[in-house]
């Protein structure tokens, strides 16, 4: 019975409708994930910190490239000398 049930909820979970149609589901953990899309990750030049582009603190455009900042320092350090940062 075990193996029967953890076969149908695999194959629920492989379709789409492994929580099921027609309820709501902001009630459940996954209803934030399946509306909002992963947060793109970018690395600061400055000092090496990841963080999600959307959330930068400034960004900058140099020689072509498109540099994004987790703060203000980080910012005005890029822009004082770019060139020690881009590589």
């Amino acid at each position: 019975m075990k193996a029967l049930i953890a076969i149908v909820a695999a194959a629920g979970l492989l379709t789409g409708v492994g929580c099921g149609e027609g309820h709501d589901h902001s009630k459940h953990k996954h209803a934030e994930a399946s509306s909002v899309q992963a947060a793109e990750k970018v690395k600061d030049p400055v000092c090496g910190m990841t963080i999600d582009k959307s959330a930068a603190k400034g960004q900058e455009e140099y020689k072509g490239g498109h540099y994004y900042f987790c703060s203000d320092e980080c910012h005005s350090k890029f822009k004082a000398a770019p060139d020690k940062y881009v590589k």
